[in-house]
């Protein structure tokens, strides 16, 4: 679990200086160039008033932060 969560703050910075630096979130996880991330399984998605992105952890629970900063597993 600790893993998934630090992958997700990691997009989660990604996206905040992506957002900075053009102005709206990356559609596209090829977009934050996250050097040396793992990003198998991961999916990002924008909504209308951010982003999502999810992960799974090694027990296949699934992980999500939201633009917000808002992390929470499935249950």
């Amino acid at each position: 679990a600790a893993d998934a969560r630090y992958l997700l703050h990691r997009v989660l910075y990604a996206q905040r200086d992506y957002r900075k630096a053009t102005g709206q979130w990356a559609k596209r996880l090829d977009d934050l160039k996250l050097a040396g991330a793992t990003l198998e399984g991961m999916q990002l998605e924008t909504t209308r008033t951010g982003f999502e992105a999810s992960t799974t952890d090694g027990k296949l629970r699934g992980w999500h932060i939201r633009s917000d900063a808002r992390i929470w597993a499935d249950r």
